[in-house]
This record gives structure tokens, C-alpha cells and sequence, in this order.
């Protein structure tokens, strides 16, 4: 199965911290998406890949 998901973004976005920081000013409630999805993908031995390109954050999935 692959899945691929594209967002827009403002800012700057550092992959290398994704899921270990939220930007929101309520971070106990946030920040917990990428991590939780990381950890799924890798329990069941697939592929994640995270990339930014002109404002577009995207991800793609492969399990």
C-alpha cells in the first residue's frame, strides 16, 4: 500500500525535527501526529519519506 500526502506550509520546516516539537502554543495537545505515525510505519517494516519543495510539505508511505 502507498500513501501520499501533500500540505501547504508557511515558515521553514526542518525535517530531521519532525514529531519531536509542535509550533502551536498549545503543544501538550499537539505535536504528536508524526511521531505516532513514524512509529507505525517502522512496527510494521515500511517506508517513510518527508520532503518540502516551494511551500509544499509532503509525505509518502509505503507498508
Amino acid at each position: 500500500m502507498t500513501i501520499h500526502c501533500e500540505n501547504t506550509y508557511k515558515g521553514a520546516i526542518e525535517i530531521q525535527t519532525l514529531g519531536k516539537f509542535t509550533s502551536k502554543t498549545d503543544a501538550i495537545n499537539h505535536g504528536l501526529g508524526i511521531s505516532n505515525i513514524k512509529d507505525i510505519v517502522e512496527k510494521y517494516d515500511g517506508e517513510i519519506v518527508f520532503d518540502t519543495n516551494k511551500g509544499v510539505f509532503s509525505v509518502d508511505i509505503v507498508i
